[in-house]
């Protein structure tokens, strides 16, 4: 009885042994890219769509890659490893052009941002992305009048509303409009809550500037009251100008691209 007790402890140990040198499990390609985009971990994503290209340049990961170093905020990655593509003498594609344009225009070179997003609206004239990166390139440019029209066109082509609305109502602000900047931003506010920071900014201008302190208390409740009361002194002497002045050294966060 022993002995086959023994037997019976020796088999399950070689069971267990069995299962702990199993090889690891090996993904294909396209699972692993699934995996990293769903974690959110864009470095390994970056480093996965490099390893990719070492082993054969494609277009379409490369455009990947450089759509991930746009997500992080490195324009200047994103065009780097976009040149290859824009130095082909072919015609490009919308969503190149696009992914040049805003590239360009975050780094605040307008003139190259302006070529590459007025082509993608030729060949796309409803495309609602293409035409808020143009609002917000008018921005820039101090044209606010052409900005208004460009974000009208991109909302009724149905773009994403919280950033239009947001875009638009800068513009209402630039131009001191502060009722109708404050509507479009409240509109924005689901069950007294807002996570957006570019929108936060905004409406704290657009409270300050109407002399609104409750409503300022409100949205900046964060903040101790002797913050709160010194940022509502700030934002209400603050004063409101074109874009184009404050586009060299400057990162604009209440405009959205």
């Amino acid at each position: 009885m022993r002995i086959f007790n023994l037997l019976l402890f020796i088999f399950g140990l070689s069971l267990l042994s069995g299962c702990t040198n199993k090889p690891s499990i090996e993904f294909s390609d396209q699972t692993n890219e699934k995996i990293l985009q769903s974690s959110g971990n864009t470095q390994k994503l970056i480093e996965f769509y490099k390893k990719q290209l070492t082993k054969q340049e494609r277009s379409d990961t490369r455009l990947k890659l450089v759509s991930t170093y746009e997500s992080t905020g490195d324009f200047s990655s994103a065009l780097f490893y976009l040149k290859p593509i824009l130095n082909q003498k072919q015609d490009l594609e919308v969503k190149v052009e696009l992914l040049a344009g805003r590239a360009y225009l975050n780094l605040h070179q307008f003139s190259q941002a302006e070529i590459f997003l007025s082509d993608a609206n030729k060949r796309k004239p409803a495309d609602a992305e293409v035409m808020n990166l143009l609002g917000v390139l008018s921005c820039y440019q101090g044209k606010l009048s052409q900005a208004q029209i460009w974000f009208s066109k991109a909302r009724a082509s149905m773009g994403n509303d919280q950033t239009i609305k947001n875009n638009l109502a800068l513009v209402f602000l630039l131009q001191g409009d502060y009722i109708t900047a404050r509507r479009l931003l409240e509109s924005l506010v689901v069950n007294d809550e807002l996570d957006n920071k570019k929108v936060t900014a905004n409406l704290a201008v657009v409270y300050a500037k109407q002399g609104d302190k409750q409503a300022f208390s409100q949205l900046t409740k964060s903040l101790s009251k002797e913050q709160s009361n010194a940022l509502y002194m700030q934002l209400s002497e603050l004063r409101l100008v074109n874009l184009q002045s404050l586009s060299v050294g400057s990162n604009m966060a209440p405009i959205e691209n």
